[in-house]
């Protein structure tokens, strides 16, 4: 029985080994990327959602051409939003604008364009004057 046919040389173990940490390095970097990804995701949804409840908002408010500057929290994280409603070049047709920033960060995580009419005034009802009770039977 010789030397080669009772094990693996040093050689071959270190190759192996090499081959492996190459392996493993590469298995971490892709879950720390899945891991980043998984967080900006979050991060945004988040930054959607208060993108989507800062329209709402402004289409409670009575319409006009103004800038509003709020902050905002959703699921632990806190951002800041700036809503701008100008007018458009159509008559009594108002654009909303709405982003969001992360607190603390220049970067925009979450934009929403909207867009609002002004109701024209209504006129008072009348009662119909043909409009007649029925009498019970």
């Amino acid at each position: 029985m010789s030397a080669r046919e009772n094990g693996f040389t040093l050689v071959e173990v270190l190759v192996s080994l090499a081959i492996f940490s190459v392996a493993i390095i590469g298995l971490q970097r892709a879950a720390t990327l899945a891991v980043r990804g998984t967080s900006q995701l979050e991060l945004r949804t988040h930054a959607g959602f208060v993108a989507d409840n800062a329209v709402v908002i402004a289409g409670l408010e009575p319409i006009r051409e103004v800038s509003v500057d709020a902050a905002a929290t959703s699921g632990g994280i806190r951002f800041s939003t700036q809503t701008v409603t100008t007018q458009t070049e159509l008559p009594r047709f108002f654009e909303v604008n709405v982003t969001v920033r992360q607190e603390g960060s220049e970067t925009v995580v979450a934009s929403r364009r909207a867009f609002r009419r002004e109701q024209p005034p209504r006129e008072p009802r009348r009662p119909a004057d043909d409009v007649t009770e029925d009498e019970p039977q």
